[in-house]
């Protein structure tokens, strides 16, 4: 499904590059110079493409933020420079914002975003020795994102994973025409040469795109020769593919350089970016960049027509000056804020380290005044009346639409609270199989992955599988699934993986004796393996409370 996505999305592109006879606008996005190194690989490959390269100097380096600020800064610089320069492709020319940010500047930016991610997949494909190790910055070492590239690509071989703290601004000074300290960039790259057993490590993945310029210090200081793997070449070859191949004859395009501090860099560092074809751009704000006079900025251009139009729905006019990101953080932590407000990130969430939908696992107890999950903790078992100041007050009589709205909120808010377009699409999905209605709903809420795992007590609440999916802890008939709302098939086999089988999450759902496993899932504990034996009926699922699927058809048949 996504190659045959991406490869609409190409053809789409070539189509409107064509129609419009003009050389593609490629932004390439860093927090530094170090994206200068895809930017390099990007006008081999696109000679006649207009490169801008923004290198956001006034929030480096990326790896010392915290995510939610990383997040909050990026989105809102991504928004901007697309509004500015209608990029036809918009690169993220930077490990540790691609590994967290991607998700969410597809979500809140209309643009084409190709990210950079540590190029592990052929590394664990090439390795003699079954050893390699990922050099990056502390933020994409431990980015849940890099895991799950090694636990899908490269499982079966030893990883190491480095983080530099110094690398980085070490790769500034080097470009910017300051001495570098051997010392320092051996003591940086040494912990990524091991031996084990007679083998040794033969690939190092550079997990940052600053690394590429040291690579003259890496091969010369290494204990002994290996490949070190630049991303730079694959993400050129994506680029290409979106855009299509430079036509002959093409002249070279421009390209021009802005630095979100707006100083201007040394001389030595104007040269080199002079060597990459690069103007430097005069002076900009932190977040509002330089506007080109005369542009329509409620539309954008782009080559996939409408999905790369931008309309100001929301909030100030186009024209309108726009806030620095520090200050919208400053008036009460809504930075994080986008079209919206998908990211759903608040800051009373951040200071309390609670999730969204476990403050609302709770509020939804006591709203429909009834334990819906059967647990200990659940504070109706405290308090049975609901909550908020008008919690105690006497309540009327439901009307039907009522009774129909309780019952679908209470069938939803089980499931871990999922989305109202996901639970409208499952009904659908059980109107449309033959037999009853409201039987099929309860059979494919059941075989949702997070509710088989949750069924199985590999973990404690739904909303735990939830994350325990999303995480990369669990495989259906020996791959790993990260969905939690995939749809598992009668003899199906969930398990655990080998790594997460010790956890302490796990080990006490399964010692609990709140609820017991029901018949239709087949469970050994001891291996942390589940069988989906059949599809239940309404009444084999073991609901704490009753469940009324009838009401839920009516509801949306009204």
């Amino acid at each position: 499904m996504a190659a045959s996505k991406d490869t609409a999305e190409a053809t789409a592109s070539h189509a409107t590059l064509a129609a419009l006879g003009r050389p593609p606008r490629i932004l390439v996005f860093d927090s530094g110079i170090g994206g200068l190194s895809v930017a390099r690989e990007i006008r081999a490959a696109r000679p006649d493409a207009e490169i801008v390269y923004v290198a956001d100097d006034a929030g480096f380096p990326y790896g010392d933020r915290e995510e939610w600020d990383l997040i909050a800064r990026i989105v809102d610089l991504a928004r901007q420079l697309v509004i500015d320069h209608r990029p036809d492709v918009f690169v993220v020319a930077c490990n540790t914002a691609s590994t967290l940010v991607l998700p969410h500047l597809r979500a809140a930016v209309p643009a084409i975003f190709v990210g950079t991610v540590p190029a592990i997949k052929p590394a664990a494909t090439t390795t003699r020795s079954k050893m390699i190790s990922v050099l990056a910055t502390p933020g994409t070492v431990k980015r849940d994102y890099t895991r799950a590239l090694i636990d899908t690509y490269a499982s079966h071989i030893e990883v190491t994973l480095v983080g530099s703290t110094k690398l980085a601004r070490i790769a500034e000074d080097h470009l910017s025409g300051r001495p570098v300290d051997d010392m320092a960039i051996f003591a940086e790259i040494d912990p990524c040469f091991r031996r084990h057993g007679g083998r040794r490590t033969d690939r190092i993945v550079l997990g940052c795109t600053h690394y590429p310029f040291l690579l003259d210090h890496f091969r010369r200081l290494a204990p002994w020769e290996v490949e070190w793997i630049d991303p730079g070449p694959a993400i050129a070859r994506r680029v290409v593919q979106l855009l299509g191949p430079a036509s002959a004859g093409a002249k070279r395009g421009a390209g021009r350089a802005i630095f979100t501090s707006g100083r201007a860099p040394t001389a030595a560092l104007a040269t080199v970016l002079a060597g990459f074809g690069l103007e430097v751009a005069g002076e900009a704000p932190a977040v509002g960049l330089s506007r080109p006079r005369g542009v329509d900025h409620r539309q954008l251009r782009g080559p996939l027509g409408p999905r790369s139009h931008f309309t100001c729905s929301r909030g100030s006019p186009p024209n309108a000056r726009r806030e620095p990101v520090g200050a919208a953080r400053r008036r009460g932590g809504r930075a994080l804020e986008n079209s919206g407000g998908r990211l759903g990130v608040r800051r009373k969430q951040r200071e309390t380290a609670m999730s969204k939908r476990h403050s609302a696992k709770y509020k939804i107890d006591r709203r429909m005044g009834e334990n819906i999950w059967g647990r200990g903790k659940s504070p109706v078992a405290k308090r049975e009346y609901g909550p908020g100041q008008h919690g105690q007050r006497r309540k009327g009589k439901l009307s039907d639409f009522g009774v129909q709205l309780k019952a679908k909120q209470k069938l939803k808010g089980y499931y871990g609270n999922i989305s109202e377009k996901q639970f409208k699409r499952t009904y659908q999905e059980a109107m449309r199989l033959k037999g009853d209605s409201s039987e099929n709903l309860i059979g494919l809420l059941e075989r949702r992955l997070d509710a088989v795992v949750y069924r199985s007590k590999f973990v404690p609440t739904v909303f735990a599988a939830r994350q325990f999916i999303n995480h990369g802890h669990v495989k259906v008939n020996g791959r790993r699934v990260n969905i939690a709302s995939y749809q598992v098939k009668v003899g199906d086999v969930v398990e655990v993986k080998d790594a997460s089988k010790q956890l302490a999450l796990v080990l006490e759902a399964v010692q609990s004796g709140e609820r017991d496993v029901p018949d239709y899932i087949e469970v050994d504990h001891n291996k942390m393996v589940a069988k989906f034996q059949r599809i239940p009926a309404l009444g084999d699922v073991p609901y704490p409370v009753q469940m009324e699927p009838n009401l839920v058809i009516e509801f949306y048949s009204r």
